[in-house]
């Protein structure tokens, strides 16, 4: 699997949807790169900015443009653009058109892949760049090889930071994996991407590959997502989580309960702090008890499903019996902040 050849390309594919200025810097990055054996494809969902007229005046062989018909999302046209790739292509990697990289990416990924006998995926050191191109910092390091596991719960304590920009995969592994997965939301989803990649071997991290990740206003990572969206986009993260694990046969039982009490942690925290954080947003907004953001949050008191932090907890159950949430008193939110930071002081 994944095996490197001198004939084989690597696939660059590009997702664009309205974002002329930042796919003209993206494709820059995928063509400027010193490795030449490649193959890009640019992937537009219907972009109405002049993205069609742009691509007219690309007359790189290497460049492949494809327009869908309908808009199908990120993850559709992940999954559509990756097997559009001629057979050639043995390996891959996603670079979203507001993102970057680094000339000597696909040379360092290729080298690193035969160095270790890679056979399924491998990441790369990433930097967060802003708007203006301008680098912000480098996100936190991984080890050069590290077990699913090991990945999933480094992810839960918040030890790694997750990109779909510089990931490095085998195309064979892509298609035996069943693509990107699709959730409610794209919450999480390069988290279960990864680890299902992972399982066929271990999970590797190229340091000498650099990839630039663009945090900006538009950007994926910092749009506003209905929060009740959110939470269920992490049931089927868990879902999915638990049910590759076990597909896979790699673990016995003990570790399958483990990757289960992992997954329900990391959904736990983030759970909490989507509601939590939506919460306080319309309330700081002014919206009443009948306003139907609020009620569609606050009806997660009764679902068994969802399991919450004390905080979140305590605050559902007095929606529940007393029809109250104790989020709009502003003495309560100061004193649960400060707890809050005096855990995380302990913590430490």
């Amino acid at each position: 699997m994944g095996a490197i050849s001198s004939k084989s390309k690597v696939g660059i594919l590009i997702p664009t949807y309205n974002r002329k200025e930042y796919l003209n810097l993206a494709l820059k990055s995928a063509l400027g790169q010193l490795c030449n054996n490649i193959e890009i494809i640019v992937i537009d969902n219907g972009s109405v900015d002049g993205t069609v007229e742009y691509m007219a005046t690309i007359a790189d062989h290497r460049v492949n443009y494809v327009v869908n018909s309908e808009n199908i999302g990120l993850i559709g046209s992940i999954n559509k653009g990756v097997a559009l790739f001629s057979e050639s292509v043995d390996w891959c990697t996603i670079l979203p058109d507001d993102d970057l990289l680094d000339c000597k990416f696909v040379g360092s990924m290729l080298e690193f892949v035969g160095k270790n006998l890679v056979k399924s995926v491998v990441h790369c050191n990433r930097l967060l760049i802003d708007g203006g191109g301008n680098i912000t910092r480098g996100t936190m390091l991984s080890p050069t090889v590290e077990s699913p596991i090991d990945y999933i719960y480094n992810r839960s304590v918040f030890k790694r930071e997750t990109f779909l920009t510089g990931v490095f995969f085998s195309r064979k592994a892509f298609f035996e994996i069943g693509g990107y997965p699709q959730f409610a939301t794209g919450m999480a989803t390069d988290d279960a991407f990864i680890f299902a990649l992972a399982l066929n071997d271990k999970l590797f991290c190229c340091g000498d590959a650099v990839a630039y990740v663009r945090m900006h206003g538009g950007a994926e990572s910092h749009k506003a997502h209905d929060g009740i969206k959110h939470i269920r986009a992490l049931q089927d993260y868990k879902k999915y989580i638990n049910e590759v694990a076990e597909q896979s046969g790699r673990f016995d039982s003990r570790a399958l309960k483990l990757i289960s009490n992992i997954t329900e942690r990391f959904v736990k925290i983030h759970d909490s702090g989507f509601w939590l954080g939506n919460v306080l947003s319309l309330l700081e907004a002014g919206r009443d008890c009948n306003d139907g953001e609020l009620k569609g949050l606050y009806s997660l008191a009764g679902d068994n499903r969802y399991r919450f932090d004390m905080r979140v907890s305590f605050d559902l159950l007095c929606i529940k019996h007393f029809g109250y949430c104790p989020e709009r008193n502003r003495l309560y939110r100061l004193l649960q902040n400060g707890w809050a930071k005096i855990r995380n002081r302990l913590k430490r």
